[in-house]
């Protein structure tokens, strides 16, 4: 008899555990900075000044929209000489130094994108998620802008895409590290 009420009370208190643990995860948020997104030009006629403007559109679109979806968007008043590196791909190949951009704004997590265009009417979207607290990337969206470079529809269009790609990433991801090891 005494097992049976041992055993009862136990899974009571795990159906409890689990049910808060699982409460915390689904009003936790996660907190993003989103950098600016970097040109990286290949056409023959490179930095055309509307493809200029539709790039440096793409980041203030995408934090707009995970604002939307419940994401908190952290912003960085820092140094605008560092937050220039990441037209140049810099912050691409040193993850920890963007992940250091994260941290002084309070950030969980960092989102690092890079246009890349190779045609007058297609370039390629990345956007990196970077873990700031161990400054490592961890994966990325990607989506393709296409159409003329003064098309905000597609534009708008692209940058929703990778900002429901990255709610998505970070909740699989936020999920997965919830579960404790067995």
């Amino acid at each position: 008899m005494t097992f049976i009420i041992h055993d009862s009370l136990r899974l009571r208190v795990a159906a409890a555990v689990v049910a808060l643990f699982t409460t915390f995860i689904a009003h936790a948020s996660p907190s993003v900075l989103v950098l600016d997104f970097g040109l990286d030009d290949d056409t023959l006629l490179p930095r055309v000044p509307k493809e200029v403007a539709r790039c440096a559109a793409l980041a203030p679109l995408v934090r707009e929209w995970l604002q939307q979806l419940a994401v908190d968007v952290k912003s960085y008043q820092g140094n605008p000489e560092t937050l220039a590196r990441t037209a140049n791909g810099y912050l691409v190949a040193h993850p920890e130094e963007a992940a250091a951009l994260g941290r002084a704004a309070g950030a969980d997590w960092v989102a690092l994108g890079v246009q890349r265009k190779f045609s007058f009417l297609i370039s390629w979207l990345r956007l990196y998620l970077i873990d700031a607290h161990t400054g490592r990337i961890v994966t990325r969206a990607e989506a393709d802008l296409r159409g003329s470079m003064d098309d905000l529809r597609m534009t708008r269009r692209a940058a929703v895409s990778l900002a429901d790609q990255m709610k998505t990433l970070i909740g699989q991801i936020e999920a997965r590290r919830a579960i404790p090891n067995r």
